[in-house]
């Protein structure tokens, strides 16, 4: 019993640290000077490309539904939406 209350405990602090870790990101991504999504795309990209990263990053959701996904994507390992490598083919 005394493990589960610690275990709970420190689910239980966690989950601020991992609200203010979502937030701050998809803040930072929104606030950025240049579209995020333009510039994962390169140089090269044009609008089919940038589209294509928007759709694949969440880019075109709203707040809400980007913080939902990407909530969802820290709790669930199988779900992982949410910051995806764009390197890796």
């Amino acid at each position: 019993m005394n493990l589960l209350k610690c275990v709970l405990r420190r689910r239980i602090g966690e989950t601020p640290e991992i609200v203010g870790v979502i937030v701050v990101t998809i803040v930072l991504t929104r606030a950025l000077p240049r579209v995020p999504a333009a510039r994962f795309a390169g140089p090269a990209g044009g609008k089919e490309a940038a589209e294509a990263v928007r759709e694949k990053l969440n880019l075109n959701e709203s707040f809400i539904r980007q913080f939902r996904i990407c909530a969802r994507s820290a709790t669930d390992p199988t779900a992982n939406r949410c910051g995806l490598a764009l390197s890796a083919k």
